[in-house]
């Protein structure tokens, strides 16, 4: 924990547990309400954490916290449906530490609690993002085609996205799979 002027470091704990299990996300929020109470903090959190028993809990224990929602969860990806055809409006465009960003704000209901939640997109991050994954699929195609051998952690990428064809007389033909 750090604080919000001087980020300078204020309280740390290692969790050595899962930290989805909820007996052990209550142990380090108690381990925080012991040190600091229940006033004047806000936890922010990674998508790590992000599971509904973990968020109702803070709710419950009255916390103010941020949290990066999984697209698993059907509160984000229903709140992701919700804007998806018009999060690409000037109105949403902003400009956020260097990036071009689209973002929305709406307030919603959390099991009785009130929850604001952020949908963004970073169509530089999505390009960027589509790009590698191109690259990656053509390094893959590229090795089949010469009947190489694939690095090991790319076997399972190459299984779901081509077939390879074997024929007496033209031999091996890799075919991506459209997905």
């Amino acid at each position: 924990m750090v604080g919000s002027k001087t980020y300078r470091p204020v309280f740390y704990c290692i969790l050595p547990e899962n930290i989805n299990d909820r007996a052990s996300f209550r142990r380090f929020l108690s381990t925080l309400d012991d040190s600091l109470g229940n006033d004047g903090y806000k936890i922010v959190m990674d998508e790590g954490f992000c599971n509904k028993a973990n968020i109702t809990l803070m709710y419950d224990m009255k916390l103010k916290f941020t949290i990066s929602l999984t697209k698993s969860l059907s509160f984000a990806s229903d709140a992701i449906d919700e804007v998806a055809d018009t999060i690409e409006s000037f109105s949403n465009y902003h400009q956020i530490i260097g990036s071009n960003v689209f973002l929305t704000t709406s307030l919603k209901d959390w099991g009785g609690h009130r929850c604001y939640t952020h949908v963004y997109y970073d169509e530089t991050k999505r390009y960027n993002d589509r790009k590698r994954f191109m690259d990656r699929l053509d390094k893959c195609r590229a090795l089949l085609e010469k009947n190489e051998t694939l690095p090991e952690f790319e076997v399972p990428f190459a299984e779901i996205y081509f077939t390879i064809n074997e024929t007496p007389k033209r031999g091996s033909k890799v075919i991506p799979n459209e997905t």
